[in-house]
């Protein structure tokens, strides 16, 4: 009986807990009290205490009361109008007053009347139920209880060295406190006013002020709490300060004592909260870069577990509000240098304040530095479009931080001058024998073969390689480009047409920096990171012609061939102060020797070496980090992916050219054993190629051409060229001396009258590129129609005038019958030369999916009409060919002149022919056309897998290795089995090419029960294992997806009862059942323990039984952080002998038997059940019924003072008569 009343008691307390408390308990402190004072003297900068937007409700303060005598004059109180109570204070304990309140006036001491009423509370609590006052700037006067006693006149004391001060700490929320003690540790900002000197006996009054506006006044009474002055992050939200971003100040005075009057007032400087831009305005040259520098002085704080730290961070990101990803725009180098990882580059990281943190022993200093390096994205456009950029900046990823949250910075605007034109219609080229201009315009012959530096860039890991070679027989002295190796970064292009290394492809990967199209069959296009552009072009003679024209960030940036490009001709040839410009004769030329061999390129150092083995190369090639982010205006803040528009150049490409760009052919590897591999192979094809070449160069002659004759035809090339002779009326820059001077001297001294067209494309060149880049030949004012002159220079100008082949229509050569090609120097009346001993035979499919295949040769025309004929035979065991061939034609791609791109997934067929026979191998014979009609010679190229088939003593014949089968055209190695049947073997020496049929095979162990990991500090993950005990938490949330299991440990299958179980915060039980037979698989789900619910989190698991003592779990990461999986150790163990129905029955008959036993004591149970239960009831009721009672006489505190102390006793005499028992 005793054990009810127990209960009784329970459930009063239970129901005490939700009654409303009365109005002493739930009253409001006054604000700012110690500004109510009848003597209280405002200060300057202080605002008035105005409780005309006061919430009505009950006020009060300890030691504290209403005036109840009219104030002396009308500024008392902190206000204008001050309010005192007119009536009586009541003086026993429970009683209340409702008398009048007067607002004193100028003209009268009640001037306005408000109803108020009084509650005594105790001896030294009154409270008041105040309402909004009728006027603005009235308040109401409150005094301590001792307030007549004189007043303590203001103490002679200044306050020095006034600051502001910021500090972060990290308080418990209301709500903090949940199941097992946890309590989270939220960070908030606290600003301090600190002042010397800090006397004995005086109290401090401090004033806050934000951007001006006052926001609350702190008192300390005594020097022990100054503590109490400050003002922390939930007063300023209070106040509705919402974000960083504003100036904090501070005013310090004292008085003798709390209601004394104060002293003189000192203000501090004011205090920027916030992330400060120290560059709000930043002036870029055009081609340069520059840094915006950002600073933090507030500390950034994350919330943490009491036992776990929480991860977070937040960042500070940039998005502009003017300029496009297009033409100009700002950027910002990628901050982290991770351009290939998915992050947003258009932010940094802000560095985290963690709790308890310190730096020897000391608060660490919260400044954080931020820099951007800010360039400018130039198209290369003579004239700016856009000079005035506006770069906005915002805090992201803290929506857990109230000030920090979408926290907007100032603005940075950037200005770009353009107040230079030294690098425009600048262009370094080598044509022909070569003859050799400067940036700066400076002209001079160069007759020598070797490898030199063309172009090099001075501050970023950009060159351009150039070789030569002798290229005219009968002039000894005559050399010809023949290759140009451009790197930039860990990316090298390369087109050569040298002896022992041709080539037209990139040779090594790892920017991604250079951008290269392929203009027609003879031109390549490389796009430099700064926006220069190496323009490649072949000539007559495989021989090549090289263009760069400069961009901006050349400027005074450059060495090499090209000389320095400052916009005088003077120092071209000046190189560290010193002049290398001396002229030397070389036969007919006039040479610069001593600068040439400045620049000469040892062996080892070229970017194309003749030697794969030079592992040198590789690691010398580091990557660079060119990549520049545009941060687009419209990203909203917190996104993660895809909105930084980043790039691996720091110049502007809009839009694709027209022509088709090369993608890179060696990827970057992490080894350099395979780097040197790939160097290998590709320098076996380069030589193969080169020798066939070289067999078939079309060699220059020289021959007798007289000096006026070779005018006559120089001059008749330049005036037959519409396009040249219109560039030359209409484009500033664009003359012929030069080149109609140069065209005659070649021709006079080789008599290779083809260079006269290499001559015109030097001018047409240049004419191209200045209607691409000079924006004034953009305006379409210019000509009637619409038109303007860049748009005629497009439509008029053709790749070497068509060779007077054909016809040039928007740009683009129409040929005469019998010629093709994008100049129509081809003739496509013969086929094109396929060499057959050049490239590979074959093609390993145990290396790739053999798509495509690679065809070496000569004269391939890049167009529509090129045709790939293939004939596909199956080859069978014995070498022979097992049916007719399968014809087929298909599109090819010409990737030079020399090289052709097959397909042959459109003609591979299943390994098996229509008698059934076992199809070996195929064999893929192919020819090429340019015009889909005339087909030159075949290749063969046969597709084998290198594991199991290898190239016999016989011609084109393959045998099957030792210790393999060759199934359903795969290899399959000895003793593997069919997939889905183990009964099914490759068993060579039965058969080699159909499986072995094998009964009685054993059960397979399958994989998860081998590959299995072991479970991770399995010890620590016991259910009864609590986080108190352990040093760190056990965190599943990173946990690598996978099979885990350990012998003799099982998840546990009941509810946990503890949250802090299993080494964790949260541990993880299963919801399920576990296998019961062996090899068995079943699903449950696993449930994250939660502090007040048992499953906050569910996660699928699959459960496999590999033994009587081991199941295996495929566990994922879990969805909560420092969350883990629960592991016990399993008493179940599976009997392999009796049957699961034969368990079944022995169970039911022991539980019949014990239903049996024990059904009497459940009958009696019920029927005291159900006594308690109706007792338990009533005994609500009447408790019910006493707290109504409560509620409306005094009489039942003295009913329940008794009652409860009744049920206490008899409670306690139980326990201890049940301790004694």
């Amino acid at each position: 009986m005793f054990r009810f009343l127990c209960l009784i008691l329970a459930l009063y307390r239970c129901t005490a807990q939700l009654q409303i408390p009365d109005e002493c308990n739930r009253y409001t402190e006054i604000p700012e009290v110690h500004r109510r004072g009848k003597n209280y003297v405002r200060s300057a900068d202080e605002p008035h205490v105005n409780d005309y937007y006061l919430e009505e409700k009950w006020y009060g303060k300890d030691g504290y009361d209403m005036l109840t005598e009219a104030p002396k004059t009308t500024t008392a109180c902190g206000t204008i109008s001050p309010i005192y109570f007119k009536g009586t204070i009541p003086k026993n304990v429970g009683e209340t007053v409702t008398d009048t309140a007067c607002a004193v006036g100028w003209l009268s001491n009640c001037m306005h009347k408000i109803s108020v009423t009084v509650k005594r509370c105790s001896d030294t609590l009154n409270i008041y139920y105040l309402r909004s006052t009728p006027v603005v700037f009235s308040a109401y006067c409150f005094g301590r209880l001792d307030n007549d006693r004189d007043i303590a006149p203001a103490p002679d004391y200044v306050a020095n060295s006034v600051s502001v001060l910021v500090d972060i700490e990290w308080d418990d929320p209301e709500n903090s406190s949940s199941k097992e003690n946890i309590k989270f540790q939220k960070p908030q900002l606290v600003f301090k006013c600190t002042f010397f000197p800090i006397k004995e006996g005086l109290v401090y009054q401090v004033n806050w002020f934000v951007n001006n506006k006052f926001i609350m006044s702190k008192i300390a009474e005594n020097k022990e709490n100054l503590n109490e002055l400050a003002i922390k992050e939930e007063q300023l939200k209070k106040k509705e300060i919402k974000k960083l971003g504003f100036v904090i100040k501070c005013s310090v005075k004292a008085l003798a004592e709390l209601n004394g009057l104060p002293g003189s007032a000192v203000h501090s400087a004011g205090f920027f909260a916030g992330i400060k831009v120290k560059t709000p305005k930043v002036v870029l040259q055009r081609g340069e870069e520059t840094t915006i520098s950002l600073v933090s002085t507030v500390p950034f704080g994350c919330i943490y577990y009491s036992l776990a730290k929480h991860p977070c961070r937040a960042f500070i990101e940039t998005y502009y509000t003017l300029g496009t990803s297009c033409s100009s725009a700002a950027v910002v180098k990628d901050p982290q240098g991770m351009l290939k990882k998915p992050a947003n580059r258009c932010r940094v990281v802000i560095q985290v304040t963690k709790f308890n943190e310190t730096e020897n022993g000391e608060k660490r200093n919260w400044t954080q530095e931020f820099q951007w390096t800010v360039s400018q994205t130039d198209n290369g456009v003579y004239k700016l479009q856009e000079t005035y950029f506006k770069i906005k900046l915002r805090v992201s990823g803290a929506d857990f931080d109230y000030l920090w949250s979408e926290y907007e910075l100032d603005d940075i605007h950037v200005y770009v001058k353009d107040n230079t034109s030294s690098w425009q219609r600048k262009t370094c080229s080598a044509y022909c024998d070569p003859h050799m201009t400067t940036f700066d315009g400076t002209t001079y012959e160069m007759q020598k073969s070797g490898i030199y530096t063309f172009y090099k860039h001075k501050e970023l890991p950009i060159e351009v390689q150039l070789e030569t070679e002798k290229c005219v027989v009968g002039v000894p002295n005559a050399h010809c480009p023949c290759g140009v190796y451009i790197r930039s970064g860990a990316d090298i292009f390369v087109v050569s047409t040298c002896p022992n290394h041709t080539f037209f492809n990139f040779w090594h990967c790892g920017d991604g920096a250079l951008q290269v199209y392929r203009d027609g069959d003879k031109k390549f296009q490389i796009f430099l990171p700064t926006g220069a552009i190496v323009t490649v072009t072949l000539s007559y003679g495989y021989h090549i012609n090289v263009a760069i024209n400069a961009a901006p960030r050349d400027l005074n940036n450059v060495l090499g061939l090209c000389g320095d490009l400052s916009g005088k001709r003077d120092d071209d040839f000046v190189v560290d102060g010193i002049d290398y410009g001396n002229i030397t004769k070389c036969g007919r030329f006039e040479c610069r020797n001593e600068f040439i061999d400045l620049y000469a390129i040892k062996p080892e150092d070229r970017f194309f070496p003749l030697i794969s083995e030079n592992t040198n190369l590789t690691e010398n090639l580091k990557t660079y980090n060119f990549s520049t982010c545009f941060c687009p205006a419209d990203v909203k803040p917190d996104s993660n992916v895809g909105k930084s528009e980043c790039s691996s150049n720091l110049f502007t490409q809009c839009s694709s050219p027209k022509q088709k760009q090369r993608m890179c052919l060696v990827k970057r590897t992490r080894k350099k054993r395979d780097v040197v591999d790939q160097l290998k192979k590709l320098q076996l094809h380069s030589l193969r190629i080169s020798r066939a070449l070289k067999r078939n160069k079309r060699s220059l002659v020289a021959q007798t051409i007289s000096e006026e004759q070779a005018r006559v035809i120089c001059l008749a090339k330049f005036s037959k060229s519409n396009s040249f002779e219109y560039c030359q009326t209409n484009v500033p820059g664009i003359r012929n001396t030069k080149e109609v001077e140069n065209c005659i001297f070649d021709l006079n001294v080789t008599g290779v009258t083809k260079w006269a067209e290499d001559a015109l494309d030097a001018v047409t060149h240049q004419c191209i590129h200045e209607a691409e880049k000079n924006t004034t030949l953009q305006n379409t004012t210019i000509i009637e129609g619409g038109q303007s002159i860049a748009d005629v220079i497009k439509e008029i100008t053709c790749p070497n005038d068509c060779s007077d082949n054909g016809k040039c229509v928007n740009g683009t050569c129409h040929c005469k019958e019998g010629f093709g090609g994008s100049d129509c120097s081809f003739e496509t009346l013969r086929p094109p030369v396929v060499h057959p001993d050049v490239g590979d035979n074959i093609c390993d499919t145990a290396d790739s999916t053999c798509d495509y295949v690679h065809i070496y040769g000569e004269n391939f025309i890049d167009s529509p009409k090129l045709t790939c004929k293939n004939k596909v035979q199956k080859i069978g065991i014995n070498g022979f060919t097992l049916n007719p061939s399968t014809v087929m034609r298909a599109q090819g791609e010409a990737l030079s002149p020399f090289e052709v791109k097959c397909p042959t997934t459109g003609f591979r067929r299943r390994r098996e022919t229509q008698n059934n026979s076992i199809v070996f191998f195929e064999r893929h014979v192919i020819s090429i056309a340019n015009d889909g009609i005339l087909f030159g010679i075949e290749k063969e190229i046969a597709l084998i897998d290198s594991r199991c088939q290898v190239t016999s003593a016989v011609y084109n014949k393959y045998i099957l290795k030792d210790g393999y089968c060759f199934i359903d055209g795969k290899c399959v190695q000895s003793g593997a089995h069919m997939e889905g049947d183990r009964r099914e073997v490759c068993l060579p020496k039965n058969d080699t090419f159909k499986w072995t049929r094998i009964e009685n095979v054993p059960p397979l162990v399958t994989e998860p029960c081998l590959m299995y990991r072991p479970l991770p500090d399995i010890s620590k993950r016991s259910s009864t294992t609590l986080l108190s005990s352990l040093e760190e938490t056990l965190n599943d949330f990173e946990l690598v997806e996978g099979w885990y299991g350990t012998k003799g440990y099982n998840m546990p299958l009941t509810e946990l009862t503890q949250s802090k179980s299993c080494g964790a915060m949260s541990g993880i039980w299963l919801q399920g059942a576990l296998p019961a037979r062996l090899n068995e698989t079943t699903f449950g789900l696993a449930c994250v323990t939660g502090w007040v619910e048992g499953c906050v989190a569910e996660m699928s698991v699959k459960i496999k039984s590999c033994s009587p003592s081991l199941n295996v779990y495929y566990l994922k990461p879990s969805d909560v952080m420092y969350s883990a999986y629960c592991f016990d150790v399993s008493t179940i163990s599976r009997r392999t002998v009796k049957t699961t129905m034969e368990t079944t029955v022995e169970t039911n008959t022991v539980e019949s038997t014990k239903d049996s036993d024990d059904s009497h004591s459940n009958n009696v149970g019920i029927i005291i059940g159900s006594i308690v239960a109706a007792f338990i009831v009533i005994v609500c009721l009447v408790v019910a019924v006493v707290i109504m009672i409560r509620r409306k006489t005094k009489s039942y505190s003295f009913l329940q003072k008794h009652f409860l102390q009744h049920l206490h006793r008899e409670c306690h005499k139980k326990k201890e008569d049940d301790l004694k028992s």
